[in-house]
């Protein structure tokens, strides 16, 4: 008469398992007959790992806000394995300043930082913003590749200022058709570039200029 023995085992699943894809397990059943020629005999089973290939990274600066060229801006790029996948061949990329960080695998929930410190120029000051966009890339164990992007926004505090002094080379004056020096002076009190600056007055025909001046310069 047919008898029937049933077992169970069970198996946690690794990480190992979950980047494989699948799980095939075999079992082979053997024995000793009273009579006879017994054959070994086996079957399989195969598991299936729901893969979720992810990556996220996002870029933060600190300050927000600039003012002068030279001010330094800290940038942070922080990627993170949001799947439940590892994740090779991870590389970050910010054309703008021309950054690469990488590469770098990432493990489920696994995080990576990089930082990168910028030195505001003259032309972000002008501009009155520097926008620029991070991106990520990696593979996933099936070499499907996986990627995201942030960006952000650091804004320019401006403060155009136009400064003017005149001044002549005698203060008093006793003769008809004695000749008075006049000095007029202007300058970029502010922090952003000027152009098209044109000096007028009154009293003396004629214009002078246009001209362009950066901060801190006079003409």
């Amino acid at each position: 008469e047919d008898e029937i023995w049933i077992y169970n085992a069970s198996r946690s699943m690794s990480q190992a398992d979950m980047d494989n894809g699948s799980l095939l397990n075999t079992a082979n059943v053997t024995g000793t007959p009273l009579g006879g020629t017994l054959t070994d005999t086996f079957d399989t089973a195969l598991v299936t790992a729901i893969q979720n290939p992810s990556v996220i990274i996002e870029k933060a600066a600190f300050p927000q806000t600039y003012s002068s060229a030279g001010d330094e801006v800290e940038y942070t790029f922080t990627v993170t394995n949001s799947g439940n996948v590892t994740l090779t061949n991870v590389e970050v990329e910010d054309p703008l300043f021309g950054l690469n960080f990488g590469p770098v695998t990432l493990a489920p929930n696994g995080q990576e930082t990089f930082t990168y410190t910028y030195i505001v120029t003259q032309a972000a000051v002008d501009t009155g913003n520097v926008v620029n966009i991070a991106s990520v890339n990696g593979l996933d164990p099936n070499g499907n590749p996986v990627s995201d992007d942030d960006g952000e926004t650091i804004t320019a505090i401006q403060n155009p200022s136009l400064g003017l002094h005149k001044s002549a080379n005698v203060m008093l004056y006793n003769t008809v058709g004695q000749q008075i020096e006049y000095t007029i002076v202007v300058t970029n009190t502010g922090n952003v570039s000027l152009s098209d600056i044109i000096i007028e007055d009154p009293l003396y025909p004629g214009i002078l200029g246009p001209i362009q001046l950066i901060p801190g310069a006079s003409h």
